[in-house]
């Protein structure tokens, strides 16, 4: 069985993401978001995710967008890392959505760590107590698959 710093050691040196950091973030405008979400076609999506990366590049909501649109282009790794950096923002008003979307995400060797600490953060800091069981009930999950019984 391997200890948990075994674990943990061999993970860091495959980790090329960083961790990103819990901070509140302004979002973009209703009618920027409304723009995306009516869109009839790619390059209004397109164009509506600009604007908000543009206007307000560290939202949840831009992240939000930046991830719904990796999804439909098949760039699952972009997805997963624009769920991880929407969960950060401590301002995200759907934060448990975007918990348990990531939660269902497939976690590659590279997103692992990154996303097991970001959840790990997540139980501890957040401001929402939801999002804090959330969290932490993933990243108990993570850490059993981990073999780290001990950090459940």
């Amino acid at each position: 069985m391997f200890s948990r710093c075994t674990v943990l050691l061999a993970l860091t040196a495959c980790a090329t993401l960083s961790t990103p950091a819990l901070a509140p973030h302004a979002a973009p405008g209703a009618d920027t978001v409304e723009a995306f979400y009516g869109a009839r076609d790619p390059q209004a999506l397109r164009a509506a995710q600009l604007a908000a990366a543009r206007s307000h590049p560290d939202s949840a909501l831009t992240h939000e967008l930046t991830a719904q649109l990796a999804a439909l282009d098949g760039d699952e790794d972009l997805a997963f890392e624009a769920l991880m950096k929407a969960v950060a923002d401590t301002s995200d008003d759907a934060a448990l959505l975007h918990v348990h979307l990531l939660a269902n995400q497939a976690w590659t060797k590279e997103h692992r760590l990154p996303a097991y600490r970001l959840m790990r953060a997540l139980s501890a800091q957040h401001p929402d107590p939801e999002v804090r069981a959330a969290a932490a009930y993933t990243a108990a999950q993570q850490a059993g698959l981990l073999g780290d019984l001990d950090d459940r």
